[in-house]
């Protein structure tokens, strides 16, 4: 959409000023050429009809194109961007090559469609050139037979003859013209199409209660299934940790409890009020989600806390720091007021955990979902985001993403997911004595 605005400003800012420059210098140029002698001037009328038949070819042609361009370009654009912002990531999993392979199919396909635009408007500008080249012929081959016949001079056919040529700069970028309006409508079409997508009317609000899953299953855009008829019941004040290798829809399970992802097929409730018709503002005031990618805003961190809550006094975040133990935050510099980000004090990752953890406590939702959130197994302040999230956990339901098994020991029930499905469910003794798939997990973890 950047792209789009910017094409889209561009066309505003330089369009009208070529318009009436343009113009002025056809208008003035015709009438010097009538004015030389009205016979030539009616030749020069003659480009008119072949303008207007280049036009008719140009303008129904030039719309699909330049869509289709548009469009190449916001793919390209979203895959550069969308591999620069989830460079780690990709590391992360090994999945450098197949980002890289798109990005290189969505680059190319945006180079050929630019290619073919031009050759599309060298096209154009070769009939206006035919037709410059052939009146120009007209207006020198009559001055000839004037001159001969003794009606004008010679003078007077170079002088018509070169406010015709003169004529050729202006109606270019006229054409030239109609190219970047073409273009900047394709923009604002694609603007337009996002800014009247419909919304879905999330009006109900919710009350709390027991979170029910009902046949859950989820497909991705591209065909990638990740969820296979799930179905789970989270009650009042009970926690539930969800455990598994990766890619077996853990992460997708979790983003459909918090209401972030609408299921492809059944139903995610909370109190009996489906969460893909909850109001936004009654959605977040009851459940509330931490990921393992943690955002510090480039603020204080009295500001980065009410985020979740900007009404909140002092007093207030200081007791949600001080819940999850994060004292060291009365320590900075400047304690609360203390700068941090880009420019400010650098936190480390497990203190920009614990600043979203303290977030959640501000904020007193009734479902605190956790996507590997306490994910610094490298640091030594794992422990201490274990017992964090324990703190915020504490008296609330929770659906608990494990990065480490011992997060799931202390969960009221643990479900062991694979491709997508819910394949154990128990707790941590009855699952390691029904010897199956976390018995194997939790021998590996805590040894015999």
């Amino acid at each position: 959409m950047a792209e789009d605005a910017r094409e889209v400003s561009q066309a505003a800012t330089t369009v009208v000023p070529l318009v009436v420059q343009s113009l002025f210098t056809v208008v003035v140029s015709a009438a010097g050429l009538a004015a030389v002698d009205w016979r030539l001037g009616l030749v020069g009328l003659l480009a008119v009809p072949m303008y207007w038949t280049t036009l008719r070819w140009y303008l129904p042609r030039s719309g699909p194109i330049y869509r289709e361009e548009r469009a190449a370009f916001g793919t390209r654009a979203s895959r550069l961007l969308g591999g620069i912002t989830g460079a780690r990531t990709l590391r992360a999993y090994d999945a450098q090559g197949p980002e890289l392979e798109r990005i290189h199919a969505a680059s190319a396909q945006a180079r050929d469609l630019s290619i073919g635009v031009f050759g599309f408007l060298t096209r154009a500008f070769s009939r206006n050139n035919r037709a410059e080249a052939v009146v120009l012929g007209a207006i020198l081959g009559t001055g000839f037979l004037l001159v001969s016949a003794g009606y004008i001079t010679a003078g007077a056919v170079t002088t018509a003859a070169l406010l015709f040529h003169r004529l050729f700069n202006p109606i270019g970028a006229l054409v030239g013209m109609f190219d970047q309006v073409q273009s900047a409508g394709a923009s604002l079409a694609r603007m337009a199409g996002v800014v009247s997508l419909p919304v879905p009317e999330r009006t109900a609000r919710l009350h709390g209660g027991t979170l029910e899953l009902a046949g859950i299953s989820h497909t991705y855009d591209d065909g990638t299934p990740a969820l296979h008829e799930v179905h789970l019941t989270i009650g009042p004040g009970e926690v539930v940790a969800v455990v598994g290798t990766t890619g077996a829809g853990k992460s997708t399970l979790a983003q459909i409890a918090a209401g972030l992802a609408a299921p492809t097929s059944g139903t995610a409730r909370l109190g009996g009020i489906e969460l893909v018709e909850a109001e936004p503002g009654s959605l977040r005031e009851h459940i509330t989600m931490v990921s393992q990618e943690v955002h510090g805003f480039a603020t204080t961190v009295a500001e980065n806390l009410r985020v979740a809550r900007p009404e909140a006094d002092r007093a207030a975040l200081q007791a949600a720091l001080e819940s999850v133990g994060a004292g060291w935050a009365a320590h900075l510099p400047q304690g609360l007021d203390t700068e941090v980000g880009e420019g400010g004090y650098r936190l480390d990752p497990m203190q920009l955990q614990m600043l979203a953890l303290a977030r959640v406590a501000l904020a007193d939702p009734q479902l605190v979902v956790l996507d590997e959130a306490t994910a610094e197994a490298s640091s030594a302040g794992a422990r201490r985001l274990d017992v964090a999230a324990a703190r915020v956990l504490d008296g609330r339901s929770g659906l608990v993403v494990a990065h480490r098994l011992s997060q799931a020991v202390a969960a009221d029930r643990i479900l062991v997911m694979s491709a997508g499905r819910i394949v154990e469910s128990g707790t941590h003794e009855e699952l390691r004595a029904a010897g199956g798939h976390y018995a194997e997990l939790s021998r590996a973890w805590f040894g015999d």
